[in-house]
């Protein structure tokens, strides 16, 4: 009895950890087949155990119920074991109907051959028969029971092969698997006599040796099932075909990529999808890339092929291409087996590489485009490095000048060198000023701060302001400077004069520049009007060096010039075009340039301006009966001038003759007798303009002393000398032989007009006056200026003006003075940047002063602003932002440094008149 307990003992041990073991695989978040059957061999195995352990202590008369109990999972075990193996392996028997039957009828069959065990063992004790008597149903239950053993067996050498798991599994479920079969043989045969059946056991460690390698598996089929679900919800399009073609596992890709096509398991052959995707195709590469689905013989395939997009479906993978292109592979499929391998079906993976094309080819757009920016950010920074490399040879080249004839002047003790060397100082200034204006457009321009300014003007004037900045440059021996005015313009209009003339001076610097000997000719045009905007076209052609094509392109870009490096021919910030491109298109026009290398070039642009209003005569003559008798000659060996000056004088209601030389005009002097004007040119071959003009004036000398009065005018004549040409040296001379007056070319309308009401003795109301205006006698302001230079050029500048002027060094004192004599001031000039406090915050205090004693002298009233004493900024910060934030500390007005006389006098006049 004691080897019973023992053996009962070690048996409840057993269904113990079996039935933990079932317990965690039941609780398992996998149910997968394997599992199932895994499940269903430790079931049978705790019944097989706990009823084997029973029957071994139970008393005789119930001994056989639970001998029958455990005779059932005798017969049940091996089957379930059967089918685990069969799920393990995959094997394709589970999917026929017939073998899932099988292994349902044959145990159940089987457990009605072991209810007549007891039967067997009455005959064979009661009669000794000998075993091959034993009984036939014994039989063919052992042959049914061994039969599924040897399954097992089979199975298990398939999964050790195909599988390869670890060697200890291997062996203990080959062993234990084994054992049952051999002891029993053994036992059959009375070769050993076994007191207990050691089956249940066997079970129990296969059973808990593929629950352990389950688990360190994931349930034995975790990569299994991982696969299939990688395989069912891939992007990519994979069928897989049996030998036949037929088609047997397609993922969801499939329809996804192709709607139209169904695809039914075993149904349709991979030769009728092949033809369904040569009949979509519009072309396929290679060309025999469908038809080779077909051969056997041909292991690999690799090919593309495209067709028309459907419309997809909601679920659809595929974005909205108008053609999708798809690469397809194609390979066999083989296993190995014992013989070797074996040829199984066949695989075909379609991708649709529409979306990875377009982003290929978006991402070598997008590569392209950080490449070309890469090269211009390059070139850029090239470009402002070789443009600060400019910058200071156009900087310190004027201030070398500066420096050296400052010097010069302070060591000589020549009035006329003196003289000399103030002039290069001021055409020095002019320059390093025009470089610093065209550095600080330039900026504006950067940040998008560049503005323009709406004010009536008159667009001859402004057009003459603009020549006169850069006639002094004309070399009148070399070049040839000729400017024709569209009678059609209007005389009043309204924008940016300043700007206009700034982009004007511009290119006829650059003309000039470029034309060391040639002509330079501006043209105006009037191109219409619509909505009260005139378009207004100007070019202005030279026959200068031109410019290459490679030059064209840097034109207009920042920091380019079309000759770079600081030992280049021609000087020059290289900004002057790009600012004025900017100026232009704000103005509402185009600019453009044509041009070819050593023939000329030709800059034109056009701007829209609104009309303004006409002040007084639309003519510039002043009304007078006697202006239809005068006579005017013009001589000059430039056709262009004399067809312009006639075309003027015609407009203007006088006659005017023209000769092309001294000689030509002496003869129509002597054929038509004196003229009352002469505008006669200076630099003339042969007979020059002085020569001429000498002559004109002993002729008229001659016929005085001769009193031939009947052809000698009876007012005097009036000789005008014309020329690009600067004065100075020449005027001595020209006024010795008879010269009145000196006019630079080229000549305007303007010009002309005031000769003549010169020579009538007729002078416009608006002139004269300003001698008056200039005049600030009795006023008294105030100039707040720390940079003590500053404040001595306000004083020498403003000192013909007899304007008292208090100066102050910072605003601090500023505030002091003013608190103290702040009655007596009419106007206060205010720098902004100062030490101690600067002109905001002086401002401010000063505004605050004022209502304070505003309240107390009027009872709390206060005065409007134009009461108050006028106060004007003056900064070197010229944005708008800037003048804003003058404004809004209580400011009236804004002068940019360095200061123009012109500007300071402008104010001058606007405030002191409000104040008198």
């Amino acid at each position: 009895m004691t080897v019973e307990l023992s053996f009962f003992t070690f048996q409840m041990v057993n269904f113990t950890i079996t039935f933990a073991v079932l317990g965690m695989l039941w609780f398992a978040d996998r149910r997968t087949s394997q599992v199932q059957s895994l499940i269903a061999v430790g079931i049978a195995t705790c019944f097989w155990i706990i009823f084997d352990s029973i029957a071994m202590i139970a008393r005789p008369e119930v001994y056989g119920y639970f001998y029958i109990l455990r005779s059932i999972m005798l017969v049940i075990a091996p089957y379930c074991l059967l089918w685990f193996f069969l799920s393990l392996n995959e094997s394709p028997l589970l999917k026929r109907t017939v073998v899932s039957r099988l292994i349902v009828i044959i145990p159940a069959f089987d457990v009605m051959i072991l209810l007549t065990d007891p039967l067997h063992h009455l005959v064979f004790v009661e009669h000794g028969f000998p075993l091959p008597v034993y009984g036939p149903l014994f039989v063919l239950h052992s042959a049914v029971a061994y039969t599924a053993v040897a399954a097992v067996i089979f199975y298990i050498f398939r999964f050790v092969i195909v599988r390869k798991p670890p060697k200890w599994v291997s062996i203990l479920v080959i062993g234990f698997s084994l054992l049952p079969a051999v002891v029993n043989i053994l036992f059959t045969l009375r070769i050993i006599n076994m007191i207990q059946d050691i089956a249940p056991f066997a079970f129990y460690v296969i059973f808990l040796v593929f629950s352990l390698y389950g688990q360190r598996s994931r349930l034995l089929n975790f990569k299994a099932t991982a696969l299939t679900d990688i395989f069912e919800y891939y992007r990519d399009a994979i069928i897989f075909a049996d030998r036949d073609f037929f088609i047997t596992d397609p993922n969801r890709a499939v329809g996804k990529f192709f709607p139209d096509f169904e695809v039914v398991l075993r149904k349709t052959s991979l030769r009728d999808f092949a033809e369904y995707l040569k009949c979509r195709s519009v072309h396929h590469s290679p060309k025999h890339l469908f038809d080779v689905f077909t051969f056997q013989e041909l292991p690999v395939l690799e090919g593309e092929f495209t067709v028309r997009s459907t419309s997809p479906s909601e679920d659809s993978l595929l974005p909205a291409f108008p053609e999708r292109t798809f690469k397809v592979s194609y390979q066999q499929v083989h296993r190995k087996n014992f013989r070797g391998k074996r040829l199984v079906g066949y695989s075909v993976n379609i991708s649709d590489i529409t979306f990875y094309r377009s982003m290929i080819s978006e991402i070598e757009k997008q590569n392209q485009t950080l490449t070309e920016l890469k090269i211009s950010a390059e070139a850029a920074s090239r470009a402002k490095s070789e443009f600060l490399a400019n910058m200071s040879h156009e900087i310190r080249t004027p201030m070398n000048a500066i420096i050296g004839m400052t010097n010069i002047a302070r060591n000589s003790r020549d009035s006329e060198k003196k003289d000399y060397c103030l002039n290069k100082i001021e055409d020095a200034s002019s320059h390093l000023l025009g470089i610093i204006n065209d550095i600080l457009d330039m900026s504006k321009i950067e940040v998008d701060k560049l503005e323009l300014a709406e004010t009536n003007f008159d667009f001859e004037k402004m057009l003459r302001r603009a020549i006169n900045v850069i006639n002094f440059r004309v070399n009148p021996e070399r070049q040839r400077f000729s400017v024709h005015l569209d009678k059609a313009i209007p005389r009043a209009l309204v924008g940016d004069a300043q700007r206009l003339a700034q982009v004007i001076t511009s290119l006829l610097s650059n003309a000039i520049k470029f034309t060391q000997e040639g002509s330079i000719h501006l043209e105006t045009r009037f191109m219409g009007e619509e909505n009260g905007f005139c378009t207004i076209q100007m070019e202005i052609r030279d026959t200068g060096i031109g410019i290459s094509e490679d030059q064209y392109i840097r034109l207009f870009k920042s920091f380019q010039q079309a000759e770079s490096g600081t030992s280049r021919r021609f000087g020059g910030t290289g900004l002057g075009l790009v600012i004025s491109k900017r100026i232009v298109e704000m103005m509402g026009g185009t600019i453009w340039v044509t041009s070819e290398a050593g023939k000329g070039s030709t800059f034109g642009f056009t701007v829209k301006l609104r009309l303004g209003e006409e002040k007084q005569h639309a003519s510039p003559l002043i009304p007078d009966a006697r202006r239809n008798t005068i006579r005017i000659l013009g001589v000059d060996d430039d056709p262009a001038v004399l067809e312009y000056l006639d075309d003027v004088t015609g407009e203007l209601g006088i006659t005017c003759d023209t000769a092309n030389s001294g000689e030509e005009a002496l003869d129509m002097i002597s054929q038509n007798g004196f003229y009352n004007i002469y505008f006669i040119d200076w630099h003339m071959p042969g007979m020059n303009g002085i020569e001429l003009a000498g002559h004109i004036r002993n002729s008229e000398k001659a016929v005085t002393l001769s009193r031939n009065t009947a052809s000698f005018p009876k007012q005097k004549s009036v000789v005008i000398m014309i020329s690009a040409a600067e004065w100075g040296w020449i005027e001595e001379e020209a006024g010795q032989e008879g010269v009145d007056k000196f006019l630079s070319k080229p000549l305007f309308p303007s010009d002309i007009a005031d000769i003549v009401n010169e020579h009538l003795g007729t002078v416009p109301e608006e002139s004269g006056a300003e001698t008056v205006r200039d005049n600030f006698e009795g006023f008294r302001i105030l100039l707040a200026e720390d940079v003590e230079i500053n404040r001595e050029i306000v004083l020498a500048l403003l000192e013909p003006t007899r304007l008292q002027i208090d100066p102050a060094e910072n605003g601090s004192v500023a505030v002091k003075q003013f608190e103290t004599h702040g009655g007596d001031y009419d106007m206060i000039f205010m720098d902004v940047q100062m030490p101690e406090m600067d002109g905001y915050e002086a401002t401010r205090r000063i505004r605050a002063f004022e209502k304070a004693r505003v309240k107390r002298a009027e009872g709390g009233t206060q005065r409007n602003l134009r009461d108050q004493i006028p106060i004007v900024a003056m900064t070197a910060n010229v944005f708008k932002e800037d003048v804003e934030k003058c404004l809004e500390a209580g400011m009236n007005d804004h002068i940019g440094k360095p200061l123009r006389l012109e500007e300071v006098l402008e104010k001058l006049r606007m405030y002191l008149k409000k104040r008198s």
